[in-house]
């Protein structure tokens, strides 16, 4: 589970050890992007969603996938398939635990309930699309393109 939030400050650097000696670092491993030789099948990025109960994960090779932060092993994940091109960013809703927003290099953009595994919308023709951010109220969704 991700660590309780504080109130945002300044940590010095004398500090720094000792704050984080306690953190631990989880691996996943997702076998649809190996590194295999000549294999082109990144992950690209990954996302908590609001309650820290979910990990999401988007690669080159066009997995979308959702992980239990305790179970690490992929028979622990949810597939969402849909994207015809690899992701390149993905956000949760800040006001639904269980809503995800992906994006993809084609410029489609699609909204997934996670707990259904269903992609709940699709908005596409946004060209060269690589990020995407929802504002903290849940109810608008910025994508930004890559620019000639």
């Amino acid at each position: 589970m991700a660590p309780v939030l504080r109130p945002r400050q300044s940590l010095s650097v004398e500090r720094f050890t000792t704050y984080f000696k306690n953190l631990r670092s989880q691996p996943y491993s997702d076998p649809s992007t190996s590194r295999a030789p000549g294999a082109n099948n990144n992950l690209r990025c990954i996302a908590w969603n609001p309650l820290g109960t979910l990990v999401a994960t988007g690669s080159s090779s066009k997995t979308l996938r959702v992980w239990n932060p305790e179970k690490a092993h992929v028979k622990f994940s949810t597939e969402l398939k849909g994207h015809a091109a690899p992701i390149e960013k993905v956000a949760f809703n800040p006001t639904k635990d269980a809503e995800l927003c992906s994006v993809s290099s084609d410029g489609v953009v699609k909204f997934w309930d996670v707990r259904t595994k269903a992609c709940f919308n699709e908005v596409s023709g946004l060209g060269d699309a690589f990020t995407l951010a929802w504002a903290p109220d849940g109810e608008t969704l910025i994508v930004g393109n890559k620019v000639s």
